[in-house]
């Protein structure tokens, strides 16, 4: 009633190379668009954290808070971690994981009209530009309490 079957013998060989090719060729093309996917990811990341940082230096300012923006923990992830004195203050700021900021600028927020700071933030896995410092594509960051001017490029 049941026929066993015992002429099954698996395949050769030459199969399965042509499995394994496949297999090959299907990652060879699907490895680079996800890489390249994850790079715009982390890009996206590092630009939203430039964005938060203007709102919270904006608002820091209008609070009369005295942050040292130029401070940055070794890790670059914690931002405004202490006062002009070096006093140790709440962080205004925790960036994304593997987003970096070199901040530079007279942050002295003590008086309005004082405070200029300007931050160049990406990602260490963004994409790759050896225009810049870093080898990596960085989003501008601005605000200058004088002028009125806050602002950040979204390119």
């Amino acid at each position: 009633m049941f026929k066993i079957f015992n002429d099954d013998k698996g395949l050769t060989i030459v199969e399965l190379l042509v499995v394994i090719a496949i297999i090959g060729l299907l990652a060879q093309i699907a490895v680079p668009e996800y890489l390249n996917y994850r790079r715009k990811a982390y890009d996206v990341a590092a630009m939203n954290d430039g964005k938060q940082l203007v709102n919270v230096v904006v608002n820091n300012i209008v609070s009369f808070d005295d942050i040292d923006y130029t401070h940055n923990e070794s890790d670059g992830n914690i931002l405004g971690a202490v006062d002009t004195g070096g006093n140790t203050r709440d962080p205004i700021l925790f960036l994304s994981p593997s987003v970096r900021a070199r901040i530079t600028g007279d942050n002295d927020t003590s008086n309005m009209g004082n405070c200029y700071m300007e931050a160049f933030i990406y990602s260490v896995g963004g994409s790759i530009d050896p225009t810049t410092p870093s080898g990596k594509r960085e989003f501008y960051c601005i605000v200058d309490e004088t002028t009125g001017e806050s602002s950040y490029s979204l390119d």
